[in-house]
């Protein structure tokens, strides 16, 4: 595993290494109460958006069904 400005290297699960491409770090702020990260999959090119947050400020951003 390794984390650089611009890309980070995981293992996932399976064991296997993946390696992202950081486009954009969103980092926690108290008045939002959330954080996020937009990467690039190396693999696929694929982008993936992660947030984290607290429930509160979680709860009204998803649609529950």
């Amino acid at each position: 595993m390794d984390r650089q400005e611009d890309y980070i290297e995981l293992i996932n699960p399976l064991g296997i290494l993946e390696k992202f491409e950081i486009l954009e770090n969103f980092p926690f702020s108290s008045e939002s109460k959330r954080m996020g990260i937009i990467v690039r999959y190396w693999e696929t090119r694929k982008l993936i958006l992660y947030v984290k947050g607290a429930d509160v400020a979680m709860l009204g951003k998803i649609k529950l069904s």
